[in-house]
């Protein structure tokens, strides 16, 4: 799992940014299937702010050495 998500985090986009799963998931996700819209930020930031929470976490566990994730 941490390769998927070695992968998924430390994606470079250059200039192509839907060629990451990630950012690609995020766009996907802000779409309101409801009126065929994009989400309002009330709506969708708090899904935003998970994510980078998330994220940060698992990146931070990625960088760290095991010895240093105490």
């Amino acid at each position: 799992m941490a390769e998927v998500y070695h992968s998924f985090i430390f994606h470079k986009v250059g200039g192509k940014q839907f060629s990451s799963g990630l950012i690609h998931f995020l766009a996907v996700l802000g779409i309101n299937e409801d009126n065929n819209q994009l989400q309002r930020a009330v709506d969708y930031s708090y899904m935003l702010a998970r994510m980078v929470y998330n994220i940060r976490v698992l990146g931070a566990k990625l960088l760290l050495p095991a010895a240093k994730q105490e």
